[in-house]
């Protein structure tokens, strides 16, 4: 019996200290994250929300919003950043996602990257963003 207790709160233990670790690598990722979105950004303490870490740790995503330069707060923006430093902000301007009718490549990516990060079922993929260019 005390074998089976000692088998017990040591499975525990090991369980307690594997969701920790987990923990900490999703917030030192987010926190690299937050650093490069932020050298991109003019407000150097912008406010970000809803950020999640991609299912394996790949990439960051979430919405940020900072100060422009007449002190007012410019809009949340969607960001994803990508393991490795590469950060992207969406660019507030909708004529980026919309020319002449034709999809922008990089607006369909910047797409498909933030719904596969946050877990959702896209209708864009890397191969749909490409058709037609």
């Amino acid at each position: 019996m005390r074998a089976a207790l000692g088998i017990l709160a040591t499975g525990l233990t090991l369980a307690s200290c594997q969701a920790q670790q987990k923990e900490r690598a999703e917030a030192l990722l987010i926190a690299e994250a937050q650093a490069a979105v932020t050298e991109k950004m003019l407000d150097p303490n912008p406010v970000f929300r809803d950020v999640s870490v991609e299912e394996g740790g790949v990439s960051v995503c979430g919405t940020v919003n900072g100060m422009n330069r007449l002190g007012g707060y410019s809009g949340s923006r969607r960001f994803v950043w990508v393991k490795g430093g590469v950060a992207i902000i969406e660019d507030p301007n909708p004529r980026y996602r919309m020319r002449e009718g034709v999809r922008d490549p990089a607006a369909c990516m910047f797409n498909a990257q933030f719904d596969q990060c946050k877990g959702m079922p896209s209708s864009d993929s890397m191969s749909t963003c490409l058709a037609g260019f």
